[in-house]
């Protein structure tokens, strides 16, 4: 659906900063809940633990931790599909 010409509902549009304010705080909880330990007396953090489960799954690592590096790889980027654990290291 298009705006007709001359439409001005909206004009304004976005406050400047919101989409970017959204973001940090997701970013913000996103690193409390993966700095939290497992257990109280524990070393391992719920984000390590995370990615050691994940890291039994290549595909599961490499779609959470490759979309992290925008541009890190450039056009080269290899498919996860094509992808295996012995190309990684």
């Amino acid at each position: 659906m298009r705006f007709e010409r001359g439409n001005t509902i909206g004009k304004a549009g976005r406050p400047k900063g919101t989409k970017n304010k959204l973001a940090a705080t997701v970013l913000r909880d996103l690193l409390a809940v993966w700095e939290e330990r497992v257990k109280p007396d524990s070393e391992i953090t719920r984000g390590v633990a995370a990615l050691r489960i994940m890291s039994k799954d290549l595909r599961s690592l490499q779609s959470c931790t490759l979309p992290a590096y925008p541009g890190s790889f450039g056009s080269t980027a290899p498919s996860p599909n094509s992808m295996t654990a012995s190309s990684m290291r």
